[in-house]
């Protein structure tokens, strides 16, 4: 089965598994750098590049984006992050996004007992259990019993450098 509530970060790491031997050069940031194109960074440095950008990416998603990169072996040559106010805001307006807390690729490369307070812990384990959990659940059952491998592919349009392809 693909990860229980499959998210763009699940999608973009299951991308980068799958071509990381070619990989010297990944974008970070937040869903508006989803489109930003690789090839724009391969002509300014030459190095094949990937669009590991994420919803609402801030500086703990890069962060256990780059443990799951290196925890990968894969050395990169440059790393471009797309900034904008939003991107640090403090987490006691804004708390760690539930979709990086659920990633089953990302999620143990976040090290929760040093980035966070131990008494914090607990509540963020009670409040990824939303009912939206269940939901993604289901979601996710239908999406691996019930979907064919073509219709799995459109469920997240990225090409295989990671852009996201959204022709709407």
């Amino acid at each position: 089965f693909q990860p229980i509530a499959m998210t763009a970060r699940d999608a973009k790491c299951d991308l980068f598994l799958e071509h990381s031997g070619n990989i010297e050069a990944i974008i970070l940031g937040d869903s508006t750098c989803m489109r930003f194109p690789s090839e724009t960074l391969e002509q300014y440095t030459g190095y094949s590049s990937f669009n590991f950008s994420v919803n609402s990416g801030k500086p703990e998603d890069f962060l256990a984006i780059q443990r799951f990169v290196d925890s990968n072996n894969v050395t990169l040559k440059a790393i471009v992050v797309g900034l904008r106010p939003r991107t640090f805001t403090p987490h006691e307006l804004e708390p760690y996004d539930q979709r990086l807390i659920g990633s089953s690729f990302l999620a143990k490369h976040m090290n929760l007992s040093e980035d966070i307070e131990t008494d914090t812990m607990f509540d963020l384990t009670v409040s990824s259990m939303r009912w939206i959990y269940f939901v993604n659940v289901l979601r996710t059952l239908k999406f691996n019993l019930l979907l064919s491998e073509e219709e799995k592919k459109l469920a997240f349009d990225f090409e295989a450098d990671g852009f996201l392809n959204n022709d709407d």
